[in-house]
């Protein structure tokens, strides 16, 4: 009987233990400022968990689990993250949110970019007035001047290499695609590749029309 006692408080103790893990942590937006209203979840067994104040707090046994952090707006996830993590004890672990980029459904055809493009505010030419003549005639000369210069320009090589492979890729598919399609083809994280783009449109080598809920990337 004292055997028997001795197990039962061993096992009660060895439950209590590993059941004894808290998995918590705060979770962050690319600008590190906590998501209030954040969800949380955690799997085996599934726990949901709603971030009020960016904080969160899971009871869980030892074990492996899939930790899936969302924000959701207007009932579309606008970012997320997710990862496997190992339980042996009291873990705090903090999440960073990226943005979802998975606007792009398909390529828009010919009519539809032209569409786009039709919507877009146009030059107001009209205020050029008396010196339309000679802008006319400076375009007519740089084109000259270009026609001259070789395909690897000043503006091109001055740029990093791995946003040469983005211009690169666009050239090849025609010079349009879908940010969709440029995230698909290089190994880059979703937040990279739009970080990316951005600063190719800064510079003016890429130009990015909106359409619904997707991008199309052109060359100017």
């Amino acid at each position: 009987m004292r055997k028997l006692s001795l197990w039962l408080l061993t096992m009660i103790a060895l439950a209590s233990q590993v059941a004894a893990a808290t998995v918590s942590g705060v979770v962050y937006d690319l600008s590190l400022h906590p998501v209030a209203g954040a969800i949380v979840e955690l799997s085996d067994p599934e726990q949901r968990f709603v971030a009020v104040n960016g904080s969160y707090s899971f009871n869980v046994g030892a074990g492996t689990f899939v930790l899936k952090a969302t924000q959701v707006r207007d009932g579309i996830v606008t970012a997320a993250t997710e990862d496997a993590i190992t339980v042996t004890g009291d873990a705090h672990l903090d999440l960073i949110l990226f943005p979802t980029l998975d606007e792009e459904d398909s390529l828009l055809n010919e009519s539809d970019i032209e569409a786009a493009i039709a919507d877009e505010p146009s030059f107001p030419w009209w205020l050029v007035g008396v010196g339309v003549t000679l802008v006319m005639g400076g375009v007519a000369l740089w084109l000259m001047h270009r026609a001259r210069t070789p395909v690897t320009s000043a503006s091109q090589t001055s740029i990093a290499p791995d946003l040469q492979r983005i211009l690169e890729f666009i050239k090849s598919q025609g010079g349009r695609t879908t940010q969709k399609d440029v995230r698909a083809q290089f190994p880059e994280s979703e937040a990279k590749i739009s970080l990316m783009l951005a600063e190719l449109e800064g510079k003016g080598l890429v130009r990015k029309i909106k359409q619904g809920r997707g991008n199309i990337i052109t060359l100017p």
